[in-house]
C-alpha cells in the first residue's frame, strides 16, 4: 500500500507538469486532424449488476455453481465457502439501483490483465471464460488508483493526450449520466478541430470497450462516443477559456481513473490463485491432439475441455475389456483405434462403446475424441473402466472421518517377471468409476490407505472400491474412525456374484441397525425382484426395481419397501437370471456402542456348513444366522464341539422352505454350559441349500465382528494380513473339518514372499484351534510378517476365522480366512 500511495503522489505531479508544458506548447499544435491509440486494446467482460449477484447466484450467467462457488470448492472442498459467503454480503443487492454494479473493477481488471480468452479445467472444475473474468473483476474489488478529474474539456483533452497520446496506455472514464456511473477503459481518440478566430471547436471522438455482452464473450465490443467543445486562445495560443458545446453540455464525461494495482477487499480470494485459475487452458491433457502425444488414463471420471480433438490410450491385454463412455453438452465423436492403427469404432456421443475381449489382440488402444463444434469449447465427462481379467470388489468406502486401508496379494506372483497389473477404482453409487490408483507392476503383498498411499480420498458420490488385476488376488479391507470405530471385509472375487442373494437376517430392534447392500456387478441395467421372508419363511412382500451396471443400492431396512413389519429375511434375484449380483449386510450395535460389522454375502450355498469357531464366555457372545434358501422344509442338525473336537451336543431344527433361525449358540444347545462349546456344523438332511451370517460381540457392545458361515472344503488358507506389532492383534480360530486327524503347517511370509517362519500342530477331527498369530510361533511375530499360509498337509478340509484388533479393545473386524484357490 505505500508504493501505492508513493506512486500515486509521483504521478499526480508528473500529470501537474505535463498539464503545464501543454498549456504552455497549445499553441504549437496546429495539426487539424489526429488519432491517437493506447498500444493494446482492453478487453471486454460483464458488469455483474448488483441487483443479481451473478457471481454468487449465477442467475445472469449460467446458475449454479456460480464463479466464486467454484472458486471456493477449488480452494476449500466445498461450495459455500468463504469467497461465496462475502460475496454474498457486498455483491447481491435486491433493493441496488439497476446501474449498480462492477463495471470500474471490470474496467481496472480489463486494463490490468491479460484477457483469458479461453476455458479451461483448474483442479477438476471448469472455468469458462466468463468465470474467469468474473473472478478478475473481483479481483479488482480494491482497485488501487489515480483519479482525474475532468471538471472543463481541458481536462478532458489533457488526459487523453497523456494517457493514449504520450503513455500509448488506456484510460478508464466514467462517461455516467443522469447521476448514474459508468465505467469504461478508453483506449482510442480522434480529434479534429475548425478555427473561427481565436477560437478552436473540437470535435474529438473516444473508442472505448463495452460491458453490456454476455459473460462469456471474447474480444473487445467497440463503442464510439463524440464529444464537442472549444477552447478560446490568446494572442500567445494560451488558452483562456472553454466549454462544452452541443449535446456535450448535458453529458460530458466525468472523471477519468488510472489503475495501478489492486488490494482485494474480499480476503478469501488469492490474487495468485485468481491469476492461475485465469492461465489455465483447455484442460490437463491439452497437448494430446495426436496419436504420438496421446495420454494414458488410467480408470475414472475425466472432466475435459474439447478445444481440438484428443487423443487417449490404454494398454489391453487377452481377457481385457474396455467401456468407454461420453457425457456432452454437443454432438461429440468417439473413435477407437486397434493396435495398428485400424478405427474399430465410430459413435456420436452419449453412445457407450465397449471394447469387447473376443474381439482383442494385445497391445495398445487408442481413442479419439472430436467435437463437431471446437469453437464452443464443449465440455465433456468421459468415464473409462479398465477390466482386466480378475475383478473383485470391497463393498463400502466411508467418508467423513472414516479412514480406510486396504491390503492385497498374490503369493504366487513374480512381478519383475510377469508385470501383473493392479488397478485400485472409487466407484460410485451409480457405477461409474471416479478414480483410481494403477499399479504397473503388482507387488507380492500391497498395503496402504486408500486416501495417504494411493491418493484415493473419498469424493461425493464415491461408495465402493473395485480392484482389477491381471492375477487372482486375495485382500481385505479395514476402515477405522475416531480410534473408536472400525469396519471391514475380505476382497470378494466377481466370479463369485450370483443371481440370486438372501439376506438371512436383519437387527432392527433393541436399538440395532441393520442396511442391506446390493451391486449389480454386470454390465447390462437388470431388473431385480426384492422379497422380504416372515418368521415361517412365507412371503410377505415383493416388488421389481432397477439396477445399473456397477450401481449400488445400500438402505436401512427401515426404507426398503419391501420389509414391511415382521419380516425376518429378504431374497434378491434378477429378472434375467445373470449371475451378476454381490451384496453385504451392515449391522450398527445400539446407540453409545461402537461395534460396527460388514460381511458380504456368500453365493456358494450348500447343505453342510461350519461355524469353525465359538465365543461365549463373560466377555462374549456369539450369533448364528441360518436360512434354508432351497425350495423345501428342511430338517437341520446341529453338532456342538469341544475344543479338542468331541461332540458335545446335537440338535435337530425343522426350516421350513426361507425360513430362518437366528439364535445365540448357547441357545440351541441350552443343556451345555456356552463355554464349553468350542466349534459348530449344520447339515441339511435332505440336502437344501444354508446360508448363514456368524456375529462375534463383546457384552460392552464395543466390538463387533460379521463373518458368512461357510461351507469347508479347502485343504489350505490364506490369511491376507497379520497385525501383531503395538496396539494390534490377530487372532485365528481354525477347525479341521475333516473326518481323520490332520498335521497343519502355520506358515509367515514378509511383503515380498519371504518365509519368516513355520508351525505344525496336529487336530483332530472337528478340532478347533484359537490363538493370537503371535503365539504360534516360538519367537515373538516378525513386524514384517504380512501374511500366513496354513494348509493341511494331508489334504483335509479346513476352516478358519480371524480377528484383528487393538489392544485397548475399542477396535475389531474379522471375517472367514479364505480358501488359498478360487
Amino acid at each position: 500500500m505505500l508504493d501505492g500511495r508513493m506512486k500515486y503522489l509521483f504521478k499526480k505531479m508528473e500529470f501537474c507538469l505535463l498539464s503545464v508544458m501543454a498549456l504552455i506548447m497549445f499553441q504549437a499544435a496546429d495539426a487539424k486532424c489526429a488519432t491517437f491509440e493506447a498500444d493494446y486494446v482492453p478487453w471486454s467482460g460483464y458488469w455483474w449488476p448488483k441487483v443479481h449477484g451473478g457471481l454468487v447466484t449465477g442467475a445472469d450467467y449460467r446458475g449454479h455453481p456460480a464463479p466464486f462457488e467454484k472458486y471456493d470448492y477449488v480452494t476449500s472442498g466445498t461450495y459455500d465457502g468463504p469467497a461465496t459467503r462475502y460475496g454474498w454480503e457486498h455483491h447481491l443487492n435486491d433493493d441496488a439501483l439497476l446501474w449498480e454494479g462492477l463495471c470500474f473493477c471490470w474496467a481496472a481488471a480489463s486494463v490490468m490483465e491479460p484477457e483469458p480468452v479461453h476455458g479451461g479445467i483448474y483442479k477438476g472444475t471448469v472455468f469458462r471464460v466468463g468465470d474467469k473474468k468474473g473472478l478478475l473483476t473481483a479481483a479488482y474489488y480494491g482497485a488501487l488508483f489515480n483519479q482525474y478529474p475532468i471538471d472543463t474539456p481541458v481536462d478532458f483533452h489533457r488526459v487523453l493526450e497523456d494517457f493514449i497520446g504520450d503513455q500509448k496506455t488506456p484510460v478508464i472514464m466514467d462517461l455516467g449520466t443522469h447521476g448514474e456511473s459508468w465505467n469504461y477503459p478508453v483506449f482510442k481518440y480522434a480529434t479534429d478541430f475548425v478555427r473561427e478566430g481565436n477560437i478552436r471547436h473540437y470535435t474529438t471522438t473516444i473508442s472505448y470497450v463495452g460491458d453490456d455482452v454476455p459473460p462469456d464473450i471474447v474480444g473487445a465490443q467497440v463503442s464510439t462516443r463524440t464529444y464537442s467543445y472549444y477552447f478560446e486562445l490568446d494572442e500567445d495560443g494560451n488558452i483562456t477559456a472553454s466549454n462544452w458545446e452541443n449535446e456535450s453540455i448535458d453529458f460530458p464525461p466525468i472523471v477519468a481513473y488510472e489503475p495501478f494495482g489492486t488490494d482485494i477487499r474480499n480476503t478469501a480470494l488469492d490474487y495468485d490463485i485468481v491469476r492461475e485459475i485465469a492461465d489455465t487452458v483447455d484442460d490437463p491433457y491439452e497437448e494430446n491432439n495426436t496419436f504420438e502425444s496421446a495420454a494414458y488414463l488410467p480408470n475414472g471420471q475425466y472432466t475435459v475441455m474439447g478445444l481440438d480433438s484428443d487423443y487417449f490410450k490404454v494398454e489391453l491385454r487377452q481377457g481385457n475389456t474396455l467401456d468407454i463412455r461420453l457425457l456432452a453438452e454437443s454432438d461429440i465423436y468417439l473413435r477407437t483405434y486397434g493396435p495398428a492403427g485400424d478405427l474399430l469404432y465410430e459413435t456420436l456421443a452419449p453412445e457407450d462403446q465397449i471394447v469387447l475381449k473376443d474381439e482383442l489382440s494385445e497391445g495398445t488402444y487408442f481413442f479419439e475424441i472430436t467435437p463437431l463444434e471446437a469453437y464452443k469449447e464443449p465440455v465433456y465427462e468421459l468415464f473409462l473402466h479398465h477390466h482386466l481379467s480378475h475383478s473383485a470388489i470391497f463393498p463400502i468406502h466411508p467418508s467423513e472421518q472414516w479412514a480406510t486401508g486396504i491390503t492385497l496379494f498374490h503369493p504366487f506372483s513374480n512381478p519383475s517377471v510377469q508385470g501383473d497389473r493392479a488397478i485400485i477404482t472409487m466407484m460410485g453409487s451409480d457405477g461409474d468409476p471416479r478414480i483410481s490408483h494403477y499399479n504397473e507392476i503388482m507387488p507380492r503383498h500391497l498395503l496402504g490407505m486408500l486416501g495417504e498411499d494411493f491418493s484415493l480420498s473419498p469424493q461425493t458420490g464415491t461408495e465402493y472400491v473395485r480392484i482389477e488385476s491381471d492375477v487372482p488376488l486375495w485382500g481385505l479391507q479395514i476402515a477405522s474412525a475416531m480410534e473408536k470405530l472400525m469396519s471391514g471385509a475380505n476382497l470378494f472375487p466377481l466370479e463369485k456374484a450370483s443371481a440370486s442373494l438372501f439376506f438371512p437376517r436383519l437387527d432392527r430392534w433393541n436399538g440395532w441397525k441393520t442396511s442391506f447392500g446390493i451391486i449389480n456387478t454386470g454390465t447390462q441395467n437388470e431388473e431385480i425382484r426384492r422379497t422380504s421372508y416372515g418368521s415361517d419363511g412365507e412371503v410377505l412382500a415383493s416388488d421389481i426395481t432397477d439396477i445399473a451396471p456397477g450401481q449400488k443400492l445400500e438402505d436401512d431396512t427401515f426404507s426398503i419397501p419391501v420389509l414391511v413389519s415382521g419380516s425376518k429375511s429378504m431374497g434378491v434375484s434378477t429378472i434375467s437370471r445373470s449371475a451378476c449380483l454381490s451384496g453385504y449386510i451392515r449391522f450398527i450395535t445400539p446407540s453409545g456402542s461402537k461395534g460396527r460389522g460388514l460381511v458380504a454375502l456368500d453365493t456358494e450355498t450348500g447343505p453342510d456348513l461350519v461355524v469353525p469357531h465359538i465365543a461365549s464366555n463373560a466377555d462374549w457372545w456369539t450369533d448364528i444366522s441360518v436360512m434354508n434358501t432351497g425350495d423345501e422344509d428342511s430338517p437341520l442338525t446341529f453338532f456342538a464341539y469341544d475344543g479338542e473336537g468331541n461332540q458335545i451336543g446335537l440338535a435337530e431344527i425343522q426350516l421350513k422352505e426361507k425360513q430362518n433361525l437366528v439364535q445365540r449358540t448357547a441357545e440351541i444347545f441350552p443343556e451345555l454350559r456356552s463355554e464349553e462349546i468350542a466349534s459348530m456344523r449344520m447339515l441339511s438332511q435332505n440336502a437344501q441349500p444354508l446360508c448363514g451370517t456368524l456375529l462375534y460381540g463383546t457384552n460392552d457392545n464395543l466390538r463387533l465382528a460379521a463373518i458368512p458361515i461357510q461351507a469347508a472344503d479347502a485343504p489350505s488358507l490364506y490369511l491376507p494380513l497379520v497385525a501383531s506389532t503395538e496396539p494390534w492383534y490377530t487372532a485365528i480360530g481354525l477347525m479341521n473339518a475333516g473326518d481323520t486327524s490332520t498335521e497343519i503347517s502355520f506358515s509367515l511370509f514378509s511383503a515380498d514372499g519371504e518365509l519368516l517362519g513355520t508351525t505344525n500342530k496336529q487336530m483332530n477331527p472337528n478340532q478347533r484351534i484359537a490363538t493370537l498369530v503371535s503365539a504360534l510361533f516360538s519367537e515373538a511375530t516378525d513386524p514384517s510378517a504380512r501374511y500366513m499360509e496354513i494348509e493341511s498337509l494331508d489334504g483335509e478340509p479346513i476352516s478358519g476365522v480371524y480377528l484383528i484388533g487393538t489392544d485397548d479393545g475399542l477396535r475389531m473386524v474379522g471375517d472367514a480366512i479364505p480358501p488359498s484357490f478360487r
